[in-house]
């Protein structure tokens, strides 16, 4: 009787763990036919009961295996729902640590290539942003903060040569417009050339090298009006002769009274656009030019036909004044209030002065 009792639990037995291993292989099959058509939630289900039938290495490596992939499942879709609301900074952040944590692991390849591929979009879309904030930005002059879009967009792409030719361009145009400032002409020619070179077609480029070539001619047809005039001043400056009529000695003293006036001009001013080894400052400048222009009204007008002459050199000292004012104005940044007529006033003035001194006789 005991031996019949003994035979049938071991009966019993051996039917329970036929059992069980039938349900084992039944979820695991279940959990890799889900695992491989991408259905990891239904896997890791299937696994885990596999897992509460018989516990052992095989089933604990799908469960490992399959939460990974659970994990970098829901952080690709993070990047793509952050890329497709155009938050591209942490569409690339998301992403690129998948890629980073995961490219050598050979159970994730498909993962991490899809990963790979949103993470190239939000890349390209974030470069094509901040190419575009930076044109903005240089339209409206702000140069540093397109240089700072700029940047970042060579950190996302170091190849990138559009945002390497802005670069240039801006360095440039900084540095043409202090080289402009500070009356280094040719050198400011060259940086604007530089930058257009950089940025074909660019107006703002285009202008200031049109300024800078403009000034450079002005400052030369000044100096070399001057330089020539002063020549012409120290040859033809006389002493009045006793054997001269009253009538000549008064036209000798005018002439002298104007020279000498011109002579005084020479030193003030135009010997500072020479660059002067003592370069003084526009407001030292300004109060000399005035200075003269008081003396100059003094200055007596013996015939009436010369008077255009005294006026024009009075017209002259003006349009100088003007262009020291124009000067202070343009060191304090305000481009505009340059005015480009006023050089070439000051040389027409000044000839004409010149030429009414050679006409008299």
């Amino acid at each position: 009787m005991r031996n019949k009792a003994y035979i049938s639990m071991l009966l019993t037995c051996f039917v329970l763990t036929g059992c069980t291993e039938d349900q084992y292989d039944e979820y695991i099959l279940k959990g890799k036919t889900a695992f491989l058509k991408q259905d990891y939630q239904g896997a890791l289900i299937n696994f885990n009961k596999a897992a509460n039938e018989k516990s052992d290495e095989k089933v604990q490596e799908l469960i490992n295996e399959t939460n990974l992939k659970i994990k970098i499942q829901a952080s690709i879709k993070r990047g793509k729902t952050a890329l497709e609301s155009k938050e591209y900074v942490s569409a690339i952040k998301i992403l690129s640590n998948i890629v980073s944590s995961y490219n050598d692991n050979t159970k994730l390849i498909d993962m991490v290539e899809d990963a790979q591929i949103e993470l190239n979009k939000a890349k390209l879309l974030r470069e094509e942003s901040l190419l575009k904030v930076a044109n903005s930005s240089i339209e409206g002059e702000d140069y540093d903060y397109a240089t700072k879009m700029l940047s970042e967009l060579l950190v996302i792409n170091e190849s990138n040569e559009n945002a390497k030719k802005l670069l240039k361009y801006i360095e440039n145009i900084n540095n043409g417009s202090e080289a402009l400032d500070n009356k280094l002409y040719d050198k400011a020619v060259s940086y604007f050339t530089i930058a257009l070179n950089a940025k074909p077609n660019d107006k703002k480029a285009e202008k200031l090298k049109g300024e800078a070539l403009n000034d450079k001619e002005m400052e030369e047809n000044i100096v070399n009006s001057t330089i020539q005039d002063e020549t012409e001043i120290n040859e033809s400056i006389q002493q009045p002769d006793t054997n001269f009529s009253d009538e000549d000695n008064r036209k000798i003293q005018f002439v002298k009274d104007i020279q000498a006036s011109m002579e005084d001009y020479y030193r003030s001013f135009t010997s500072q656009l020479r660059g002067s080894s003592e370069m003084i400052s526009t407001s030292s400048i300004k109060s000399e030019v005035r200075l003269i222009y008081s003396q100059a009204l003094s200055i007596n007008v013996p015939y009436p036909n010369y008077q255009p002459i005294k006026d024009n050199w009075l017209h002259c000292l003006e349009e100088t004044n003007k262009y020291l004012e124009n000067l202070d104005e343009v060191s304090n940044g305000n481009l505009s209030a340059f005015a480009k007529n006023t050089g070439n006033k000051i040389t027409v003035y000044y000839e004409k002065t010149q030429n009414g001194l050679d006409s008299i006789k």
